[in-house]
């Protein structure tokens, strides 16, 4: 790319010294119509001077319309001479002023050549300059010193202006290529700069066309919204205003799009930058924050019910009670008191949720609580003829409050048997990295609908025909209150997975290393 942007400057150098060239060849026969008109011998053929000029003129206005790509040839430039030095020989000739402004026009068309072909040009030249100079004035004498030192001076100067030329472009060369190292150094400097930004950066020209774009604008953006994201910065471009938006993508990532005009000195539209980022994170906070202050507004509610509630529900419990030991109709009884078993279910979850009390955190084995919590489960009727897989190494360990791990299995395995009306099947498994341990429920439900999504962790938010909407909402304030993360992987039709992480602690993971040191794992 460097090097044909340095041929096509170079080229363009040159064209500009052939049209030097060319203008002042009409400036040289101006000069000789002018040494025409006022010469005072030979006027009478002046007519001969105008109708060699008008020819000259009009050949040289053929070549330029009709063969510019051939007179703008390096290798041209000799066959022009000698057109131009037959052309001022003729004029002089005719004039009769040819001894006297010979030496005068021909060193005029030798440094012409010279110092726009250089030497590859000068040589060929002097020497045609030469032979004619000898041809029409050595009168046989070849070792006239006057004659010689002439020759040798048309010589000498076509060399030397060639020369010269050869110089001035080795100089202007090594100019170009040391401004070109520059010019890259600082490109590079700035390329780097982009490609070590987190935000993914696309550059485009007024055209669309691409010209830079980091790794991060690859790993951000899909293939899917590449093109419409380069159609919007051109659309910017010739709107010439910002523009923002952001999207969520196939696996849910948040992205924010801006897109910025480019501008040169002048206050013209160059181009257009797009800044991409991944926001996922700053909006999941957010989201968090709004979500933890509407909660907290909402326990409050929930707890004066509570109390208000249980007062007078105690109160319709002991009376029950009274009335089956009074009368024996256990039938209607034992319906009364399944209804009063299930609003203090409800009382028993708004407690939850709106208060919160002491943690007690213990290290407990994980396989063999979790088979505890699923064993209890399976004990109950409406569960029983679930499946529930376990998959948990034993000897793993994490260091939680009992209570809140058990309410938040039970919550998730409950949730998971219930996605499904028959066949319900749960698997329980745990992974671990560096710093986290992940306890993952999933189940062969239908999935989470999509548009819902946002909304399953909201306090009283459910689908089911029973239910109090806060289940969820208590695994989330219990994850939190142990320091732990939640998340969930659905696809339609294929079921759903929720992920626990716990941080594992410093003195944790040291135990950790030193049971696999000794059990050899």
């Amino acid at each position: 790319m460097g090097g044909d942007k340095r041929k096509d400057k170079r080229n363009r150098r040159q064209i500009r010294e052939v049209d030097f060239f060319m203008v002042f060849r009409w400036i040289m026969v101006l000069l000789l119509l002018l040494l025409s008109i006022y010469s005072s011998i030979n006027r009478s053929n002046i007519h001969f001077v105008l109708i060699v000029t008008g020819i000259y003129v009009f050949i040289n206005i053929i070549l330029r319309i009709f063969f510019t790509g051939i007179i703008e040839k390096p290798f041209s430039l000799f066959f022009i001479y000698l057109f131009d030095i037959g052309f001022v020989t003729s004029v002089l000739m005719i004039i009769g002023e040819i001894e006297q402004n010979f030496l005068l026009f021909y060193l005029l068309t030798i440094l012409l050549v010279s110092m726009t072909g250089g030497i590859r040009t000068s040589i060929p030249a002097t020497l045609t300059s030469s032979f004619i100079f000898f041809y029409f004035f050595n009168r046989g004498n070849l070792i006239d010193t006057t004659y010689l030192l002439k020759v040798i001076f048309i010589f000498l100067t076509g060399i030397m202006s060639g020369l010269w030329k050869e110089i001035m472009d080795s100089k202007i060369k090594m100019k170009e290529e040391e401004d070109e190292k520059k010019m890259n150094s600082i490109k590079n400097f700035y390329k780097n700069i982009i490609c070590s930004i987190d935000e993914g950066i696309v550059v485009i020209d007024r055209d669309g066309n691409r010209i830079i774009e980091n790794g991060n604008y690859k790993n951000l953006i899909e293939e899917e919204y590449d093109e419409p994201l380069v159609k919007n910065l051109k659309f910017m471009i010739e709107m010439n205003r910002p523009f923002s938006t952001s999207f969520m993508t196939r696996d849910r990532r948040f992205i924010l799009v801006k897109g910025y005009p480019l501008k040169n000195e002048m206050n013209e539209i160059e181009g257009g930058v797009g800044i991409v980022s991944d926001i996922t994170t700053e909006k999941e906070n957010i989201d968090f924050l709004n979500r933890t202050k509407n909660l907290a507004n909402i326990g409050k509610m929930a707890l004066y019910i509570a109390h208000e509630i249980r007062n007078p529900l105690n109160i319709i419990k002991g009376m029950t009670q009274l009335l089956e030991m009074k009368y024996g109709d256990k039938e209607y009884v034992e319906y009364v008191l399944e209804n009063v078993k299930r609003i203090d279910d409800i009382i028993e979850d708004l407690l939850s949720f709106s208060r919160k009390r002491e943690s007690i955190k213990e290290e407990i084995e994980l396989s063999s609580f979790i088979r505890e919590v699923a064993l209890s489960i399976k004990n109950d009727p409406r569960y029983e003829d679930a499946k529930i897989l376990i998959g948990v190494d034993e000897g793993m360990r994490i260091c939680v409050d009992k209570e809140n791990l058990r309410k938040i299995l039970v919550n998730l395995i409950t949730n998971g048997i219930e996605a499904k009306e028959e066949g319900a099947k749960v698997q329980i498994f745990v992974t671990k990295d560096e710093d986290l341990v992940h306890i993952n429920v999933k189940d062969n439900g239908p999935g989470i609908p999509e548009d819902i999504r946002d909304k399953i962790f909201d306090p009283f938010f459910t689908t089911k025909k029973k239910g109090t909407g806060l289940g969820l909402c208590i695994v989330d304030k219990l994850v939190q209150e142990e320091g732990g993360t939640i998340k969930f992987y659905t696809k339609k039709g294929e079921g759903t997975i929720f992920r626990v992480s716990f941080p594992l602690n410093k003195e944790r993971k040291e135990v950790i290393n030193y049971e696999r040191a000794h059990s050899g794992r």
